[in-house]
């Protein structure tokens, strides 16, 4: 540029020859032709183009036409920009531009480009501007990788969301931590209602849900890369506080996440709750061995007790009891029941003007559960009376047969509770094959009276035949009647006096 500078006319310009330029200007362009940055320099009103090397390389197929043009006609696309640009700085003004977004026109094809652009002004002897000095960085490249950087990003963000969308509608749950602490990045709705792990966010598991125990399986998945697969894994947590921990039948999938360069930096983990599958196995199972420990109870109320005593110990309850109503003495009769070692029995029978609308309630086939019976807003409650006999949360469940209420099964518990779908669904079937156990054996108790009055009038039938009067009718059924047990003896003794009076009276007819 140096060569080309000194072979240019420029008499024909503002500048006029070299050898007349003031000293400013020679000393400006010495500054300009020894930097390694794109620089340029606008003399005069014209703004007359002179430049360095990597200024010529920036301008491409325009120069070297451009050196020694008025920058309006050498750049005559940027005109109206240049224009601006020579009246600010010309009137002492300083003028900065980062990423300027140019279409330029370097080698007979118009171009978008980006260029940082700073223009300063050049004083003269009198101290005012006689042209201006740019440096002039083109930012095409970057720009253009910045664009695409943020399109990538734009783009795999919305994958992220599309993902993350799927990942809230999965049917399973799904939870992302990262890092050895297992910081959760994310939840899906699945997740939050089966965890209450709303607040999950941010936090490591182990601040977010204590109650869970030890991470073990994750630490393992973290560190070996691991898949971890588990199917109807028992977990037991706290989903709400101040409330007994549940417990929850799991299958899972534990899968490690890595980072760009290859490192394990979090863990994945989907999964289903199974508890309603798993529950139902487990309480069918148990019903199973209910049934078979009650196969040989004949005694309805050791038999109600057995029931009373599995359904406690299932369920974790302190109390349970079977109640049979009796309608005509419009009352509940409770079978013997069960508690936990130190707890008073509740007295029965209990009358319905006691249950209020809980039996109405109870006779539409309604299960009635109470989670606190301290937190019940009731004025009739009787709270002195649940508190003597240790009752927080209540469970009652009704037995109908053909459209009536027969039976009921309570469940009481000494600590508020939430009584779960699954062990109401169990403790209805334990209730009806209780029900029905008991009035087989009641069934099979009035067949056995029966028989027993039969072969008893057989008997009595056969071993007064031939009676001929009244005192030996009465000795041989007063003698048979010593034999014959309980009630019936009484009824029949009673049945013999009447008969006696009877023949006394004159009337010797005698079955």
């Amino acid at each position: 540029m140096g060569r080309l500078i000194e072979r240019f006319d420029w008499s024909g310009t503002a500048l006029g020859p070299l050898a007349d330029w003031p000293l400013p200007v020679t000393t400006t362009l010495g500054i300009v032709l020894n930097s390694s940055v794109p620089m340029l320099t606008l003399w005069g009103e014209d703004g007359i183009m002179i430049y360095n090397d990597a200024y010529a390389r920036l301008a491409g197929g325009r120069h070297p036409g451009l050196l020694g043009q008025p920058v309006r006609q050498g750049w005559s696309e940027l005109a109206g920009f240049n224009d601006r640009v020579m009246k600010m700085v010309l009137a002492g003004g300083v003028l900065s531009y980062r990423d300027q977004e140019m279409r330029l026109n370097r080698s007979g094809v118009t171009e978008q480009v980006w260029m940082n652009l700073d223009y300063s002004p050049v004083l003269g002897p009198d101290g005012g501007p006689i042209g201006v000095i740019s440096i002039v960085v083109e930012t095409t490249g970057r720009v253009l990788a910045e664009r695409q950087r943020k399109r990538d990003e734009e783009r795999l963000e919305a994958e992220r969301r599309r993902q993350r969308q799927l990942f809230e509608q999965a049917p399973g749950f799904i939870i992302i931590t990262r890092g050895p602490d297992h910081v959760v990045e994310f939840v899906n709705t699945t997740h939050r209602h089966l965890f209450n792990s709303a607040g999950w966010v941010g936090r490591p598991l182990a601040d977010a849900i204590p109650s869970l125990g030890g991470f073990q399986l994750l630490d393992g998945v973290y560190a070996s890369g691991e898949v971890m697969t588990l199917q109807g894994q028992q977990v037991s947590y706290e989903r709400l506080p101040g409330l007994a921990p549940e417990v929850r039948f799991l299958s899972f999938t534990m899968a490690p996440m890595h980072a760009e360069d290859g490192r394990i930096d979090g863990v994945f983990c989907e999964g289903f709750d199974v508890s309603a599958v798993e529950a139902k196995r487990r309480r069918d199972e148990a019903l199973d061995r209910l049934v078979a420990r009650i196969a040989d109870i004949d005694d309805p109320g050791q038999l109600a007790q057995t029931a009373a005593a599995f359904a406690a110990t299932e369920v974790g309850a302190n109390r349970a009891g079977i109640g049979l109503i009796d309608e005509a003495r419009q009352q509940v009769q409770l079978l013997p029941e069960w508690t936990m070692p130190g707890l008073p029995a509740i007295a029965g029978p209990i009358g319905f003007d006691r249950l209020g609308d809980t039996l109405a309630r109870l006779r539409c086939g309604e299960v009635v559960q109470v989670d606190d019976a301290q937190a019940v807003a009731d004025p009739l409650k009787p709270s002195a009376w649940l508190e003597a006999l240790a009752i927080r949360a209540v469970l009652t469940i009704p037995v109908i047969e053909k459209g009536h209420l027969v039976a009921i099964l309570f469940v009481n518990d000494g600590a508020p509770r939430r009584w779960t779908e699954d062990e109401i669904g169990f403790l209805r079937r334990l209730a009806d094959r209780t029900s029905a156990a008991l009035e087989r054996r009641r069934a099979e108790a009035r067949l056995r009276a029966s028989e027993a009055r039969l072969r008893f009038q057989d008997r009595l039938s056969q071993e007064t035949a031939g009676a001929r009067d009244a005192e030996t009718l009465l000795a041989d059924t007063t003698r048979l009647l010593a034999e014959y047990p309980g009630r019936q003896r009484l009824r029949l003794w009673r049945h013999g006096r009447r008969r006696r009076r009877a023949d006394r009276a004159g009337r010797m007819e005698i079955s």
